[in-house]
């Protein structure tokens, strides 16, 4: 006995690729578009029940200041550097918050880190981490401190986390950081 295969028909194959077709369309249709998930988060910042940017937020935003470079004027306006999380007169008292830096040339970038936090709170540790470079400065009193950063070019807007340690927290007394660009030290073009 001979065994035959049986094929699929093209009408069969032309039915399935279709709906295969329709079934994209529709998950592509009713998916929320990048920058409309940007506003919303931007929207969701200015409420007093925001705590922090989520691991899923912080993604959002790398994945659209990527594709999007202008993106930073959203948070930072034309500053080289600023939180994205709101500050109260430059100040954030965020645990984790992130600053957005698009410094318009490559070279040092000259920070000035200053920290106030209740006394029987000291030390506190502000983390910067960065995609090769983790560093760290030390506060054991409200003081401010200076550190450099090297940025490459292209200059293209990088996001930061920053993380706030502190030795001994009472509750809703926590630390706060304000970061100033103190100098920029890039070159500048030639006369």
């Amino acid at each position: 006995m001979s065994r035959t295969r049986l094929r699929p028909s093209a009408g069969f194959v032309l039915l399935i690729f279709s709906y295969s077709l329709l079934a994209v369309t529709l998950a592509w249709g009713f998916s929320t578009p990048e920058l409309e998930r940007i506003w919303a988060l931007t929207q969701s910042m200015q409420r007093r029940e925001f705590v922090g940017l989520t691991l899923k937020d912080v993604q959002l935003l790398k994945t659209a200041l990527s594709h999007y470079p202008t993106l930073s004027r959203a948070f930072i306006g034309r500053a080289p550097l600023g939180f994205v999380e709101p500050t109260r007169d430059g100040w954030t008292s965020t645990p984790s918050p992130h600053i957005i830096a698009n410094v318009p040339s490559a070279g040092p970038v000259n920070l000035q880190i200053e920290c106030q936090s209740p006394p029987n709170s000291f030390p506190v540790t502000v983390i910067f981490e960065r995609e090769r470079e983790r560093r760290e400065l030390r506060f054991d009193e409200n003081s401010r401190k200076d550190m450099e950063f090297h940025f490459s070019s292209p200059a293209k807007p990088e996001l930061i986390p920053v993380m706030i340690s502190q030795g001994v927290s009472t509750p809703n007394q926590q630390a706060k950081i304000k970061i100033t660009l103190h100098e920029h030290l890039g070159t500048q073009g030639s006369p």
